[in-house]
């Protein structure tokens, strides 16, 4: 009994936190509770009457015993077993709904545990709710860039075409302007062209005046063979030595200065055109030595690209010029050692230099097949003429004191440059 209002007890304090689906239950409960009650309180006075009629008969069974009361007995015992049976039946509805309580008791527990696991998952679609509002919001955020970011890339569009557009016009413009100086560039050419037949005509004058003067040249040398003689029996010179040259200079029979002048092979060497006694040489190992032929001294060392071979060479007053491998003609100050040009535009190794006009512009031939003019008579050089060939330039000279060129190609040819004695006769002029 006291398990058993333990269990009520505990019942009505879980009912009372019970949301409203288990109202019912719970008004079903405290029915059967106060039906449970008043059948307990049933049963306890009809025991205690039991009991009661029971001790009666025990004393009036103890009292009469013998006395001829056998039939009140039996009577009496009727009556005791018909309250017991009653008793019984009372006692079996109470179990009966006592199990009918616990089994209801046991339901609501069951629905008590699915109700907590509904109010979880319920718990649990709560914050996932929250999760995707949360979700949604930073969508919104995003669509709302993205919107932003639109609306900069129409404007940015916008800017576009309005730039695409100057710029067509711009163009359109300039391609007027360009037509304009083609124009002017064909007009120019067909002038120089005219110009350079004038030239040509001009040099043929100067051929024949040449070949006049070399006339008399020779009938002068023929004149003076005589008097060469008397001066060679005058001063006692030996008519079985070595002699060359109109004077009869005796050929050199050994070397005047032997120079270790670099650590690989060289690769050109050249006098000094200006008439000093400097000798310019370079080499594989990316220099420009400059020598002294007097005493075999190196008086300056000239370096160009690092890992770059030194090809050629020419030296002219006080400037030296050398080309390489690295497509590049490099052009020094040989008394201050400093370099002041550096000659690009080729697009392959470039094979040979010279200095002409007086030392304000270079000559260079390259693999390229091509031979450049460059001004550097100025701070900085400009490119003024390019002469195409169809083969390596391997070499080029240019006399002293001449406008005229020449260049020697892998192919065998060898070709005279008149367009760089239109450039050198309007530079001298």
């Amino acid at each position: 009994m006291r398990m058993m209002e333990i269990i009520q007890t505990r019942l009505l304090e879980r009912n009372a936190f019970e949301t409203s689906p288990f109202l019912s239950i719970t008004l079903a409960l405290a029915a059967l509770e106060n039906m449970n009650n008043d059948l307990q309180l049933r049963c306890d006075n009809l025991e205690s009457e039991r009991f009661e009629q029971r001790e009666t008969i025990n004393q009036f069974t103890s009292e009469n015993r013998g006395k001829g009361y056998s039939k009140i007995e039996a009577k009496q015992r009727g009556k005791i077993s018909q309250l017991q049976e009653q008793l019984n039946e009372k006692l079996t509805i109470e179990v009966e709904s006592s199990s009918a309580t616990l089994k209801v008791t046991q339901d609501l527990i069951e629905q008590r545990d699915i109700n907590s696991a509904k109010d979880a998952t319920i718990s649990n679609l709560r914050k996932e709710n929250s999760q995707q509002e949360d979700e949604i919001v930073r969508l919104e955020n995003d669509l709302q860039e993205a919107r932003s970011h639109s609306q900069l890339a129409e404007k940015q569009y916008s800017g576009l075409k309005d730039t695409i557009k100057d710029l067509q016009e711009t163009n359109d413009s300039l391609t007027k302007e360009n037509r304009t100086v083609v124009n002017s560039i064909v007009t120019n050419k067909q002038a120089m062209m005219d110009q350079m037949n004038e030239m040509t005509d001009m040099i043929e004058k100067l051929k024949k005046e040449v070949n006049m003067l070399q006339a008399l040249q020779k009938q002068e040398a023929k004149r003076g063979n005589s008097s060469i003689e008397g001066t060679r029996s005058f001063t006692g010179l030996n008519k079985g030595a070595r002699q060359f040259g109109s004077i009869g200079s005796l050929l050199p029979s050994s070397s005047k200065q032997v120079v270790q002048a670099h650590h690989s092979q060289a690769t050109c060497v050249r006098y000094d055109s200006s008439g000093s006694d400097l000798l310019a040489t370079s080499s594989e190992d990316s220099t420009v030595k400059i020598w002294d032929t007097g005493n075999g001294k190196n008086v300056a060392t000239l370096r160009g690209g690092n890992g770059h071979v030194m090809i050629g060479v020419d030296i002219c007053g006080g400037l030296a010029v050398g080309c390489g491998s690295d497509k590049t003609c490099r052009v020094w100050n040989t008394r201050t050692e400093r370099l002041i040009h550096q000659l690009a535009g080729h697009v392959h190794k470039i094979t040979c230099v010279r200095l002409y006009n007086n030392e304000k512009a270079v000559l260079t031939g390259s693999a390229d097949r091509s031979l450049r003019v460059w001004d550097i008579n100025r701070r900085t050089y400009r490119q003024t003429l390019t002469l195409r060939h169809s083969s390596t330039t391997n070499c080029i000279d240019v006399p002293p004191g001449s406008i005229t060129a020449a260049s020697g190609h892998l192919d065998g040819g060898v070709s005279s440059a008149l367009k760089v004695l239109f450039y050198l006769f309007n530079v001298s002029k």
